[in-house]
């Protein structure tokens, strides 16, 4: 998904902000994440949902089995609040 990520492109994106805790550890070495951005994806496929031209609307429809048939950023948006308003 974040692949197919474009400069100017449109869709719904859910990156997380970075804090002590988030880092990239390697070979006994760690990178804060937060020394790199402000903020960033979970994963490549799960938190964004974007529109494509040629595609339509492209997320991991397999993540979200409830939207599988979703054809708008409306519907995405709608789902997301609901989720949202059901975890407070």
């Amino acid at each position: 998904m974040i692949s197919t990520m474009r400069v100017g492109m449109t869709g719904i994106f859910m990156p997380i902000k970075y804090d002590d805790t988030s880092y990239w550890e390697q070979n006994g070495t760690k990178l804060f994440l937060s020394d790199i951005a402000e903020y960033g994806f979970l994963d490549g496929m799960r938190y964004a949902f974007l529109v494509s031209d040629s595609e339509g609307i492209i997320f991991d429809r397999e993540a979200y089995p409830s939207i599988t048939e979703a054809n708008s950023l409306d519907e995405i948006e709608r789902y997301i609040v609901q989720m949202i308003n059901r975890n407070r």
